[in-house]
């Protein structure tokens, strides 16, 4: 599940809305769960951290965090990642890998489905 969900963070973020570039390095972080419903059915998130060199405007940035998913336990290993998302301004030093795994899951996944 990770190297296709690092796959879907490198895919988002080469977009031209969004950071326009291949991280030059990502590294992932840690799954987090979320109980998506009260009754212990829990989503999981992948958050990873990358960075980008120089000249590119987010190489002062230093390494940004970009978190994909929601997954199911019975997620296959390419599912769909309907919610893969990064803020720029999410970095490591200002954000835990959680708090932005729960900041995805609330203002994106779960306004998707609405």
């Amino acid at each position: 599940m990770v190297k296709s969900a690092e796959s879907h963070l490198a895919n988002w973020l080469e977009f031209p809305t969004e950071l326009d570039a291949i991280p030059d390095e990502m590294e992932h972080i840690k799954r987090v769960s979320i109980d998506f419903d009260g009754q212990g059915n829990n989503v999981h998130y992948e958050v990873f951290k990358y960075r980008v060199n120089e000249p590119h405007w987010a190489a002062k940035d230093g390494w940004i965090l970009g978190v994909v998913g929601p997954y199911f336990d019975d997620s296959e290993p390419y599912s769909p990642a309907v919610a893969t998302f990064s803020r720029v301004s999410s970095t490591v030093d200002k954000m835990t890998p959680e708090e932005e795994a729960r900041w995805v899951h609330e203002n994106i996944s779960m306004k998707r489905r609405m």
